[in-house]
């Protein structure tokens, strides 16, 4: 019989292995979490909680800002023949600080580079820097370049960093504020500059002098940060006047009185258009932007002071040692499939508490940190029990193996969709096939007697692959055989097709391009409308080859749309060759290396006088000799018609 007090040893023994286990968990994950805190890991991830809280922010409304867009339209009717740089026509200029001068205007920025200005005529140059020191309240942009300079010693680039600024004339007369900003790894723009030190001088933010004159204070001289968040739940709160309307139209006076003009470019292409967290109608992704509507952002930023805050290196490292700790201790001490739960648990907060923080506080609060934490918690306490690893292994496999099978099976389903076999005459002859480059596809094809002596030809293709697009595909293959039965017209079954489209498509399958066609094949006409569809190719028995070139915008992408309706008289021997884009884009994403729309209609004129199955045979060889055997990388899906 044990003793008691061997047996309370035992006890004892037992607890502090336990803790201790549990603490060597906290211990190790809080030192995991630290790492990835100083040295940022899954900064990425902390970008996508940033932009997402952005999106959910309830939009500002601040009316002491006016953008004076340089637009496209200003472009081509404010300055003469050659228009760009606009900064080479300040007589344009002047006019127009002397226009908003006599409205009231509280400051005037120019977001333009005028560091080519010395080289108009000096007349123009002094009456500009006249028309600066009359206003006194003009704020010019420069910008640090970057120039590539030839190494001759080892042939290597090297590269050069430049002040492009005003000339001294114009810098005398007016404040001057730096228009650069930092990229993201993702280059998207996110932050602003307070300012940067170029060669020992400290140049402030062109944001930082429009804040700081506009609130009655002196440029800053340095800041405390170097940088910060732009808001942009402020986008579209600047009332926006074209150029040409302050230079020679009226009503515009009372929208800009005692508020900040900000004048820039935003009609000038990609050249000065950025990628932001704003999305465009509500939809994820990025938006571009000019770097006007940027720089007149950040100035609202910085006089609401509503700029996103970074949560600090302190606060962040005791809340998340906080939160190692605890879940170290409990996860430890749970099963696997409970720890698992936890763990997952704790990552669904963390991201939610991340973008409330965005959306509701303006706090940024280190998402990838603390997400590598948790998850090397969690992976910790899973790791002693090997005994469930093993076993979820082997339920891994077998789930793999299952999805395999199973999408093996849809594959199957799908291709019984098809039609099985196609429509025959001594009128016409067809040919028609389809490849998928996974199990299943987003292509679909029909060939539909329609009787009357007509055939309905359908291809289409949703901007997809794989499963989505095949559930999406077989939406539309069931509308459109509940449709075509009912003799309407193409314009008509697109208009139905739309409307189901518009209620099935998802984000990242966004629209569906269709072809659908009528054939009659007794007068020889087609009848047709195209969504968006790759432009289908007729050659004549003689081997001329012309594309139908009457299309629509894709389905799915707004409702209550219509579609325009071709006509084509064809001839004996003309053949018709419908396909999806997986033929014409084969080869890769370079449009230059891609098999394109040329190659389809030479190999259809070489072989028009064979059968139509023949022709898409040759057609299929000719495909895959020039991707050199490779797999197609889109859903490949083709239908010839021959008339006889």
């Amino acid at each position: 019989m044990s003793r008691p007090g061997s047996r309370s040893r035992f006890l004892l023994r037992f607890l502090s292995g336990a803790l201790a286990g549990r603490l060597t968990v906290a211990l190790l994950s809080l030192f995991v979490f630290a790492l990835a805190l100083k040295y940022q890991w899954l900064s990425n991830v902390d970008l996508k909680v940033y932009d997402l809280g952005t999106r959910m922010k309830s939009t500002a409304a601040y009316s002491d800002v006016a953008l004076i867009a340089i637009d496209h339209h200003s472009l081509q009717t404010c300055f003469p023949r050659p228009a760009l740089p606009v900064t080479r026509h300040l007589a344009q200029h002047s006019r127009l600080i002397q226009r908003l001068d006599s409205a009231g205007v509280a400051l005037i920025v120019l977001d333009l580079l005028f560091d080519q200005a010395d080289t108009v005529d000096t007349d123009n140059l002094r009456s500009f820097a006249d028309a600066l020191a009359r206003s006194g309240k003009v704020v010019l942009a420069c910008a640090l370049e970057s120039h590539a300079l030839s190494d001759t010693r080892g042939g290597r680039v090297a590269t050069q960093t430049r002040l492009a600024h005003p000339p001294e004339e114009l810098r005398e007369a007016a404040v001057i504020g730096l228009v650069n900003v930092p990229l993201d790894q993702d280059g998207v723009i996110r932050r602003c500059y307070f300012g940067r030190v170029f060669q020992r001088d400290y140049l402030p933010s062109l944001s930082s002098v429009v804040a700081a004159l506009y609130t009655g204070g002196k440029p800053p001289v340095r800041a405390d940060r170097s940088d910060f968040y732009i808001d942009y739940s402020l986008a579209g709160a600047a009332e926006r006047i074209p150029y040409e309307q302050i230079l020679d139209g009226d009503n515009w006076q009372e929208s800009v009185k005692g508020k900040i003009a900000i004048v820039g470019m935003t009609g000038n292409g990609p050249t000065d258009t950025h990628l932001t967290p704003l999305s465009q109608g509500g939809e994820a992704g990025f938006f571009k932007i000019s770097g006007v509507e940027i720089q007149t952002l950040a100035a609202q930023t910085l006089l609401m002071g509503t700029s996103p805050r970074p949560m600090g290196r302190a606060v962040a490292f005791l809340l998340g040692a906080a939160i190692m700790v605890v879940l170290g201790l409990g996860v430890r001490g749970l099963n696997a499939v409970l720890g698992m739960v936890v763990t997952a648990a704790a990552l669904i907060l963390l991201v939610v508490a991340g973008l409330l923080a965005v959306a509701g506080s303006s706090m940024i609060i280190p998402v990838g940190a603390y997400a590598v934490g948790i998850v090397g918690t969690g992976l910790l306490a899973l790791s002693s029990r090997t005994a469930f690893l093993r076993n979820l292994a082997g339920r891994t496999q077998q789930l793999l193996s299952d999805i395999t099978k199973d999408m093996t099976e849809a594959g199957t389903i799908q291709r019984k969709l098809q039609p099985k076999e196609l429509p025959q005459s001594d009128r016409f002859d067809l040919g028609a096939v389809q490849i998928t480059c996974r199990e299943v596809g987003g292509d679909y094809y029909d060939v539909v007697d329609l009787g009357n002596h007509k055939l309905g030809l359908l291809v289409a293709d949703v901007a997809g692959k794989g499963v989505p697009g095949s559930l999406i595909m077989a939406n539309i293959q069931g509308t459109f055989r509940h449709l075509v039965g009912k003799s309407a017209s193409p314009a008509e079954i697109l208009a139905e097709l739309n409307k189901t489209s518009v209620g099935s498509t998802s984000p990242e399958h966004k629209f569906v391009t269709l072809f659908y066609g009528v054939l009659d094949y007794d007068s020889r006409q087609l009848q047709y409308c195209n969504a968006g569809h790759c432009y289908p190719i007729v050659c004549s028995a003689a081997g001329k080859t012309e594309m139908l070139k009457e299309s629509g915008v894709p389905l799915g992408l707004f409702d209550g749309m219509s579609w325009p309706t071709g006509h084509v008289p064809l001839h004996e021997g003309d053949v018709i060759c419908i396909y999806s884009d997986g033929i014409s884009e084969a080869g890769g994403d370079d449009p230059e290396k891609q098999f394109g729309e040329d190659r389809i209609a030479a190999c259809v004129s070489k072989n028009c006088n064979r059968p139509a199955a023949e022709i898409k045979d040759c057609l299929l060889e000719t495909c895959q000799e020039f991707v050199e055997g490779a797999s197609f990388n889109d859903d490949w899906t083709l239908v010839v018609v021959k008339l006889a």
